[in-house]
């Protein structure tokens, strides 16, 4: 994977009047709720607003985790992280999201060292890292970072008119998922919170 194909990081919770609930993770699906499906037919008579509650505390909880298992210097990224929910046609959906064009790279890693170093982030994604490595300018990236914490080795680039450049050369660097594994690992309790929620409400109805 490299910088130039960073993409936005999201995780969807779609709750559906067609006979499904089902997360999503950029084209993966899970369907966890069989033993709920009997009753969905009937969640047209729920209103959207207890479903929107129920799908946004879901969807929060995700955003929650995510935060804790960032792992980030500045703490930019872990900020960015955000959650929403929204009725849309036919249901409601709750996105945990965050827009910095860096976290694919955190999320998935990068080039050589990232194509060898990518457990845990989601099974449907199959990132195509470069197999090389590259520089970075030394006034992009603090010397302390590249140096002492990334390892990075020191170079200096001369220019056809004799000009010389200091960068640090990397080859990428692991994944640390945070998106993927904050909604794998409350799964379980997402599917069982919206069933108590659910189930509150069909005795309303």
């Amino acid at each position: 994977m490299h910088p130039r194909t960073a993409r936005r990081i999201i995780v969807s919770l779609r709750l559906s009047h067609t006979n499904r609930c089902i997360w999503r993770w950029r084209g993966l699906s899970i369907n966890r709720l069989d033993s709920l499906i009997k009753k969905i037919d009937r969640l047209e008579d729920i209103p959207g607003g207890a479903l929107r509650v129920s799908v946004a505390r879901q969807t929060h909880m995700v955003s929650d985790e995510a935060k804790i298992l960032c792992q980030e210097n500045s703490g930019e990224l872990r900020q960015s992280i955000h959650s929403y929910s929204e009725v849309i046609e036919g249901g409601v959906r709750g996105i945990c999201y965050t827009a910095k064009n860096y976290a694919p790279y955190v999320e998935f890693g990068t080039g050589p060292v990232g194509d060898a170093n990518h457990q845990g982030i989601s099974p449907a994604i199959k990132p195509s890292y470069v197999q090389h490595g590259w520089g970075i300018p030394a006034y992009a990236i603090d010397r302390n970072d590249a140096v002492e914490k990334y390892h990075f080795k020191e170079g200096v680039y001369e220019d056809s008119n004799g000009f010389k450049y200091l960068y640090y050369y990397t080859n990428g660097q692991p994944a640390h998922p945070f998106m993927y594994p904050a909604l794998k690992n409350n799964e379980d309790k997402i599917i069982k919170n919206l069933s108590a929620d659910l189930q509150k409400e069909f005795k309303k109805i």
